[in-house]
C-alpha cells in the first residue's frame, strides 16, 4: 500500500488550482499539490474517525483544519 501511495505522490498529475508561488524549482506545483491532497486527504480520515490503527480506528479528532500551502520567504 505504502509503495503504492509513494508512486502515486510522484507520478500522479493532479490539477493545480492555484499556484504556491514558490521561486525553489526543484518541486514543481504539481508535486506540491499532490502531496498537499495526500495530506489532507489522511487528516480528513483521522478527523472522522476512519483512520485504521493497531486496535481498530483512531478516535475523530474535534478540531482539525485542512492544511493550505503558501509559499514564503523568511
Amino acid at each position: 500500500m505504502v509503495p503504492a501511495v509513494l508512486m502515486l505522490a510522484f507520478f500522479a498529475v493532479p490539477y493545480a488550482a492555484e499556484s504556491f508561488n514558490c521561486n525553489n524549482g526543484a518541486i514543481s506545483d504539481t508535486v506540491r499539490s499532490t502531496y498537499l491532497d495526500y495530506h489532507n486527504k489522511a487528516r480528513r480520515n483521522v478527523a472522522k474517525g476512519i483512520e485504521p490503527n493497531k486496535t481498530g480506528t483512531l478516535n475523530p479528532a474535534k478540531n482539525m483544519y485542512k492544511l493550505v500551502s503558501k509559499a514564503k520567504r523568511f
